[in-house]
This record gives structure tokens, C-alpha cells and sequence, in this order.
């Protein structure tokens, strides 16, 4: 059973200000649940779920059955934020935001004005895939506590940090990191030769892409060609991050 004191608490915390202030996010969905609960136990808050999804996945709670909580359909329903959500929601603490320290960070990004919380997510996943613990970007993003950047980013929400600051103050902090820009007009990827200086690479708004003002402030502007396009006027930011991540890892 669940109360209408719990149900109200987790219903509150599809609200951005209101995970914020409690510092805790939802997460649905039977694989980015047992993922989060292998690959990040220490932040499991509670687990509501099904009994039929319990006796499955009973010996992989084992360590948290006193966070567990078996529910009804019905009462699931009430507290999903997603249609798709079936057996299972948990909810989470944020994970501890560790400072970054210039000399520690060799690789990262910065996310300028970032709207889709399906980008969001995806980009968390590629830093976790090259091994990137911080992501930085402006107050303007979406959150990426968001139920939809969570799915998105499955656990890497639990290994990769994002830390909200001015460009300006990101660029005063990292004054030994060279930045690269992300535009239509400038120098071909291909053509950029790999070095040793360490790079925040910037990522700008899905459809007005990188602010003039940082892309002024930017060491070098880089383009993914579109040579071989068939129509596309532009790539995905996710997309886009993804390719620039390989070509600088």
C-alpha cells in the first residue's frame, strides 16, 4: 500500500524546484531501475513496485528490501509521470556534486541553452561512455534530473555530474583548458590535428545553436562537415557531442 501523503511527495517531485529542494529524483522502468540499483545503490531512496515485478527481481533487492514497497497497478498509475512506466518507479538522491578541479579534468563539456531533456540525457551517457565526469552548462538548460533525461540517460546519471554556472565563470576557473566551439562555419573536424591541451568542447541550443557571446569567447570553431548530406541542415546535439567526443577522447 501507498499513502496519499506519499503519493502527493512523489507526484511533487515531477516539479524541478521541488527535487531540487529535496534533492531527489524519480526514475521508472524495470531496466533503468535494477541498473541504478546495481551500478548505484548508495543513492536508492524507496522502490514502489508490483508484486509479479518483486518475485522476479526479489534476489537483486536484496540489499535494499527495507526500500521496497509492493503496490497495486492501480496505485502505480497514480504516481508514473510516463505513460510507457509499467511495475516499478524508485526514487533516488541526487548524487554528491564533487568540485572539478582544473588539473584533474582533461575532457568535458559545456551545454549552452540545452532544451530537450532527450539530448540531455543522451549526452550523459556519451560522458560516461568516454569517460567524462563533468558536464557543465548554463541555468537555461534543462534539468537533468528531468524524468525524461533520466530514461534517457539510464545510470549514468549516477557517474557523471553537471554543474550550472555562467560560461563566464567556467572560462575564468579553466584558464589552462583551451574551448572549443561548435558552429556551421568553421574550421572542418577532420581537419582539426589532435594535441595534448585539455578541451571543454561547447554545445549550443538545438535550434539557434552556440550564443555569439561564447562562441566569441572560444578558442577555435570547429564544423562536422555536411558535405556528403542528402538535405539535413543540421545534427542533433547528442549526435553532434557524440562526434566530437570521439574525435577529441
Amino acid at each position: 500500500m501507498i499513502s496519499k501523503n506519499q503519493i502527493q511527495f512523489i507526484k511533487s517531485l515531477q516539479n524541478k524546484k521541488e527535487r531540487s529542494d529535496k534533492q531527489i529524483f524519480t526514475a521508472e522502468g524495470s531496466r533503468l531501475i535494477l541498473d541504478l540499483i546495481k551500478t548505484a545503490q548508495n543513492l536508492v531512496k524507496h522502490i514502489y513496485c508490483t508484486e509479479a515485478w518483486f518475485k522476479d527481481y526479489e534476489t537483486k533487492l536484496s540489499q535494499i528490501l527495507g526500500l521496497v514497497t509492493i503496490i497495486h497497478d492501480d496505485e502505480l498509475k497514480k504516481i508514473a509521470s510516463l505513460k510507457t512506466t509499467e511495475q516499478v518507479i524508485g526514487l533516488f538522491k541526487f548524487p554528491e556534486l564533487t568540485p572539478s578541479q582544473p588539473d584533474e579534468l582533461k575532457l568535458s563539456l559545456y551545454l549552452d541553452d540545452l532544451k530537450d531533456p532527450g539530448n540531455m540525457g543522451t549526452i550523459f551517457r556519451l560522458a560516461d561512455w568516454f569517460g567524462i565526469t563533468h558536464i557543465f552548462g548554463g541555468e537555461s538548460c534543462v534539468d537533468p534530473f528531468n524524468n525524461k533525461s533520466i530514461q534517457a540517460s539510464m545510470s549514468s546519471i549516477s557517474r557523471v555530474t553537471f554543474q550550472s554556472l555562467p560560461f563566464q565563470q567556467l572560462k575564468a576557473d579553466f584558464t589552462q583548458h583551451k574551448f572549443v566551439a561548435t558552429g556551421l562555419l568553421g574550421v572542418e573536424l577532420k581537419d582539426v590535428k589532435q594535441d595534448d591541451s585539455s578541451k571543454i568542447i561547447c554545445i549550443g541550443n538545438e535550434a539557434h545553436g552556440l550564443s555569439e557571446e561564447i562562441a566569441k569567447l572560444c578558442d577555435i570553431t570547429v564544423s562536422i562537415s555536411s558535405k556528403k548530406s542528402l538535405g539535413a541542415e543540421s545534427l542533433n546535439a547528442a549526435i553532434a557531442s557524440g562526434i566530437l567526443l570521439q574525435h577529441f577522447s
